[in-house]
């Protein structure tokens, strides 16, 4: 049977779990929240003023299709412990699912010049970032829970087809995403020692990176999200080093070099400024998978993501402005690694080494929020039923084991096989198609669902929330449209091989072949009513005949 959602008279929430002979009961003092049943449940429920016996028997609603339940390890985890992210791990993990620091940047200052660089990354923020962090904020307080942007889209359009296409795409730009750390780690060590370069130790210290990272992310989100606070920490600080000792070396005079003029460049510079633009700031919905994970979510998330997006364009801007205000380095001659050669100009070689190693260090963070990301969505979408119940099994960390298992095996492969430049065509092409259901979801609902309770709302009418979604549409065609036949070619057949895989998952299930957890509605769990997180200590879990109270925590829609 699934959770069921009923009112008593005194106006509490009561939601009651039947799992056989067991019922569990959780009574929350919120009376103005609401929840949908699951569609299949077609019976209303009484309200009742009586007392918890009462409550237990409260008319219960009709079978629905359990022919493959649920493990009983979902009433563990309605029943486990705190969330474990809060506010700065939760920053750190958006941070590096989103940027990592100023590595990779260095081309567009040779492309488009150091003002239109600078131009850039602090108006883009505006036309995307903002726009997909707020949009993020508010769906992941509404649907805190690991399948993310996949819980959206499915509650949105209501047929599993749409949030399939968009989990799988995402999943699949993530780990194409996630396959560049480890090339670029090496790439990093090989400039403090040039024997790396070699195929056998380049292979196996591409092997042993990701190795050692995937195991701190089966260890669990909270020491992930801690080891991403002291990496982010360690990663940036030489670069706060450079931005004070280059501030008394800046010749304003320079200015007057930056004579890069908008109508000199041509179209290709426009599309690879904008590219690169896009490459650096963008993925700040890949922390919705984080949200079943995270405390207070209705707190915690639109703070950590204004938080980074601050941080991220901080960390650009500045090193740019000391590195052509600060040095003689030609603006022609930038390209990746060219903040090695702004620290040895600005504070000697053992700036310019710091900054070599801080770059390696940033890939440690990038490669572990990816890796989270990218199991626990898949997790999620094994809840809600899309895909075989073995990838939604958690390790005693609370980790999904198989999800980890497989994104490891992808990362491997393809960070053995190939280049930079050949994955990150795929990842900003596969990034906008799974945006497009992103984007309209969020839309629908605002005007489906008014009620939906919203911990986090972004302030606007629901016009508004269509004006903030324009311009991010638009740059989502532009990239689209503009895409080379070549990576139409390969990115195409691969959009193509996620929707028929999505009917052999239907095939599967429906012949009983692998096992699938009964998809179940997708409420808002219980810590974001009223608007505002609550205490874990104040929501308790009674079962029949017991009156130990245990933490309420896990996922709110589990069905049995």
């Amino acid at each position: 049977m699934p959770h069921y959602y009923q009112r008593s008279s005194s106006g509490d929430q009561i939601i009651s779990k039947n799992r056989g002979c067991m019922t569990a009961t959780i009574v929350v003092d919120k009376p103005h929240f609401s929840c949908s049943p699951h569609p299949s449940i077609t019976s209303s429920f009484s309200s009742s003023s009586s007392s918890s016996s009462s409550s237990s028997s409260a008319t219960s609603p009709p079978d629905i299709d359990t022919r493959i339940p649920k493990k009983d390890q979902a009433f563990d985890d309605l029943c486990s412990v705190k969330r474990p992210l809060t506010f700065w791990p939760l920053l750190a993990l958006i941070f590096y699912t989103s940027s990592g620091g100023p590595f990779g940047i260095e081309g567009i200052v040779s492309l488009a010049g150091p003002l239109l660089a600078i131009v850039g990354y602090l108006v883009f923020p505006l036309v995307w970032s903002i726009p997909e962090a707020l949009l993020t904020a508010e769906l992941s307080s509404a649907f805190p829970e690991c399948a993310g942007c996949v819980a959206w889209v499915n509650e949105a359009f209501g047929h599993p087809s749409w949030g399939y296409m968009r989990g799988a795409l995402s999943w699949l730009s993530g780990v194409l995403d996630n396959a560049i750390y480890p090339v670029l780690f090496v790439d990093y060590c090989t400039m403090l020692d040039a024997r790396l370069a070699l195929p056998l130790p380049r292979a196996l210290l591409i092997i042993s990176f990701t190795l050692m990272l995937t195991f701190l992310s089966y260890r669990g989100l909270d020491l992930a999200g801690r080891v991403a606070v002291g990496v982010c920490f360690a990663s940036l600080l030489p670069f706060l080093i450079l931005v004070v000792l280059g501030f008394f070396q800046l010749d304003l005079s320079r200015t007057q070099s930056w004579s890069y003029e908008a109508g000199m460049l041509t179209r290709s510079d426009w599309l690879g400024m904008l590219n690169i633009l896009f490459w650096n700031l963008n993925a700040f919905d890949s922390a919705a998978s984080f949200a079943g994970e995270v405390r207070n979510p209705g707190w915690t998330y639109p703070r950590a993501m204004l938080s980074s997006i601050a941080l991220i364009v901080v960390s650009y801007v500045l090193p740019i402005l000391v590195g052509t205000l600060a040095t003689t380095i030609s603006y022609a001659d930038w390209k990746d690694g060219t903040f090695t050669e702004v620290g040895r100009e600005v504070g000697g070689r053992w700036l310019a080494g710091w900054i070599v190693l801080s770059a390696a260090i940033s890939n440690v963070g990038l490669f572990l929020a990816e890796m989270s990301s990218d199991a626990y969505q898949l997790m999620g979408m094994a809840e809600l039923g899309l895909i075989p119940s073995v990838w939604g099994q958690k390790s005693k960390y609370g980790t999904p084991i198989f999800p980890i298992l497989l994104s490891l095996t992808v990362v491997l492969g393809i960070s053995l096989t190939s280049s930079f430049e050949r994955i990150i065509v795929l990842v900003n092409f596969l990034y906008a198609l799974a945006e497009i259901f992103e984007i309209a979801a969020f839309l629908v609902l605002r005007f489906k669902q008014p009620d939906l309770p919203r911990p986090y709302r972004i302030p606007v009418s629901n016009a508004g929330a269509v004006a903030i979604m324009f311009l991010p549409t638009v740059f989502i065609a532009v990239i689209l449209l503009t895409a080379t036949w070549q990576t139409w070619a390969v990115s195409l057949p691969l959009a193509l091989l996620v929707f028929a895989s999505y009917f052999g998952m239907e095939f599967l299930k429906n012949r009983g072949l692998c096992q699938f957890y009964v998809s179940p509605p997708t409420p808002v769990a219980l810590e974001t009513l009223n608007g505002r997180g609550l205490e874990r200590d104040r929501e308790e879990v009674v079962g029949e005949g017991e009156g130990e109270n245990t933490p309420l925590a896990g996922s709110p829609y589990a069905c049995v």
